[in-house]
């Protein structure tokens, strides 16, 4: 190996671990220090909280830049994804300018970030960061360690966090991971464990629509593994997953600005819905449509008043809408449908299925949009090779590494 192979491998090593320190930051300070109740009993969370807040508000930015700087020594990009990086950070910055908030800005981050990165590497990091501080905190809820806040209107817990659905969608997302890297392949023993922590947190949080995508996408595969050698090939659906995001969106905006309280059926559907079309169109009215967002201070069912009535949006296709802007919603839109495209192009077909029910998800919960929950949104452009997928009924693509 000459010395230029050694600088260059040295190189992704080091970038590697600048990728993963500064999202490992960015997935605590998110996941941990802004949603679990550990700061009322422990004074010392808060002055820890206050360390990473400065570094992920002064350093983790700086950080990713570096390491995006650092890609251009290791890989030759094409100018045409060299385009691409530019607009998705532009378009972070000045999303996190409008809403004073470095969410967005980091997220886009972390997508360039990870170009090249392994993507199993990426979905193992995320359920070994976010699963072990949930299951703690859930614990201690039920020990009597953290406040578990209880709701007894609905009959939910809070198992530890600001808000009940939280260690639900850490639970789900980290489901999502695992079959990522099993490639959708699962045993009886797995489903019957997963499930039985499924309904656990179904019992104690009342979260309807996560018990039921995480029972449905187990069973499926499940299922699926058992029958898709004589199954069609999934490629024949390739047009509709790599459309489905826009679709979803297209959806839910019709049926929310369609709503009317003049119809029984509608009425029906917003019932079912727990309320989410009257108080979307509401919200739209409201705070209307603008290129790069805007800071909203949500108001929930429970801070709201008859002069003050709830605005939280809970689809993920609106709020970022909303929250984030139009450019955001269709860069967000277009980043889903590329994803789609890679995966039938690497033939990890376990991905496209996964992230088709994360998309469904999306019409009733906010967080397939959010890079802590969501890990499929950096697969972007990482490495995907180590979660293709061998089928003897399905065409072998050859993947070429061009960056």
């Amino acid at each position: 190996m000459d010395e230029q192979s050694q600088n260059n491998i040295a190189l992704v090593r080091i970038r590697e671990i600048l990728f993963f320190f500064s999202f490992g930051v960015f997935l605590i300070r998110r996941l941990f220090f802004d949603v679990t109740l550990w700061y009322l009993k422990y004074p010392i969370i808060s002055d820890i909280r206050a360390h990473v807040d400065d570094i992920y508000t002064n350093y983790v930015p700086k950080i990713l830049i570096v390491c995006i700087i650092f890609t251009f020594f290791t890989t030759r990009p094409k100018i045409t994804k060299l385009c691409v990086f530019v607009a998705m950070i532009v378009t972070g910055k000045l999303v996190s300018i409008a809403n004073e908030d470095l969410h967005f800005y980091l997220m886009m981050l972390l997508v360039v970030a990870a170009f090249g990165i392994s993507a199993r590497k990426i979905a193992g990091f995320v359920i070994g960061v976010n699963i072990p501080a949930m299951i703690v905190t859930v614990i201690a809820s039920q020990r009597g360690l953290v406040e578990n806040r209880i709701d007894p209107g609905r009959n939910r817990e809070y198992l530890g966090y600001n808000w009940t659905t939280t260690p639900v969608m850490i639970f789900s997302y980290g489901v999502f991971g695992y079959l990522m890297i099993r490639k959708g392949k699962i045993t009886i023993w797995e489903y019957i464990i997963l499930n039985g922590i499924n309904y656990w947190f179904f019992v104690k949080t009342n979260t309807r629509f996560a018990f039921l995508i995480v029972f449905l996408i187990l069973t499926f595969f499940m299922v699926y593994q058992l029958v898709k050698e004589q199954a069609a090939p999934i490629k024949l659906f390739r047009a509709v997953f790599i459309l489905l995001p826009h679709i979803f969106f297209a959806s839910v905006y019709a049926i929310t600005m369609l709503y009317t309280p003049n119809s029984s059926i509608m009425t029906k559907i917003n019932r079912l819905l727990s309320n989410r079309l009257a108080q979307c169109q509401y919200s739209l009215g409201k705070y209307g449509y603008l290129p790069f967002g805007q800071a909203i201070r949500w108001v929930t069912i429970g801070q709201s008043t008859p002069d003050n009535p709830p605005t939280y949006v809970d689809t993920a296709y609106l709020q970022t809408l909303l929250k984030f802007g139009v450019v955001s919603i269709v860069l967000m839109l277009i980043l889903s449908s590329f994803i789609m495209y890679r995966s039938f192009k690497n033939r990890s077909y376990a991905v496209a299925i996964i992230f088709a029910f994360i998309l469904l998800f999306g019409l009733f919960e906010q967080q397939p949009y959010w890079i802590e929950f969501n890990m499929i949104l950096l697969f972007a452009f990482a490495d995907w090779s180590k979660l293709q997928e061998g089928s003897p009924s399905l065409p072998q693509l050859e993947l070429k590494h061009q960056y």
